[in-house]
């Protein structure tokens, strides 16, 4: 019996000490920049949504200004961020690079 309760502990612990990490993947998507001011998951300084208020994706970028790009329909190239989708929300990605969709 004692030797199934250290099992049992020493499997919770590893289990415990351990932090999923999921990759960085690569993000192509289109959709129209709004900010972010009003959302239940509370991460991300734009959203890119699609179709009439989808939010698609959660955004935020260290080299371009994304307000540049509000209400316009682009392209978004970048990374997810690791340990998101949290409360319900969208993937996080940090932008790269941002493409206006000519109509």
């Amino acid at each position: 019996m004692k030797f199934y309760l250290l099992i049992f502990f020493a499997s919770i612990l590893c289990f415990s000490c351990s932090e999923e990490v999921s990759p960085q993947e690569p993000v192509n998507a289109s959709g129209r920049v709004v900010k972010n001011e009003v959302s239940s998951f509370m991460y991300g300084t734009h959203l890119l949504v699609q179709g009439e208020d989808s939010v698609a994706f959660a955004l935020r970028s260290s080299t371009i200004n994304l307000d540049n790009y509000l209400h316009q329909q682009v392209r978004v190239t970048g990374k997810t961020i690791a340990g998101y989708p949290v409360d319900g929300g969208p993937i996080y990605v940090e932008v790269t690079r941002v493409e206006e969709k000519k109509d």
